[in-house]
């Protein structure tokens, strides 16, 4: 099993016709996502919800001088974030 986790992730999807986690591969032509997608999906789902994150609880907490209030205004600011990427989702 070793030497097939090994075939998986060093050598082409040619590797993967013997292996026993054949089921379990995915090369990236086999997805259909695009290099340029995937980077858009991380920047959407990680990047731009971080710097929101970041972004509230540095002014929430410079201007009320309160950290339970900058840190619920700041998951709160991030979960609307997520409930509109939820509403918009088909046309992201």
């Amino acid at each position: 099993m070793a030497e097939c986790e090994q075939q998986h992730h060093h050598q082409s999807s040619q590797a993967c016709i013997g292996c026993a986690l054949k089921d379990r591969c995915l090369t990236n032509e086999d997805t259909g996502i695009s290099r340029g997608q995937r980077w858009k999906a991380i920047v959407i789902a990680y990047l731009i919800p971080f710097v929101i994150l970041v972004s509230v609880l540095v002014v929430v907490s410079q201007v009320m001088h309160n950290e339970y209030a900058a840190g619920g205004l700041g998951l709160g600011a991030v979960g609307v974030y997520y409930l509109v990427l939820f509403f918009k989702k088909p046309k992201i």
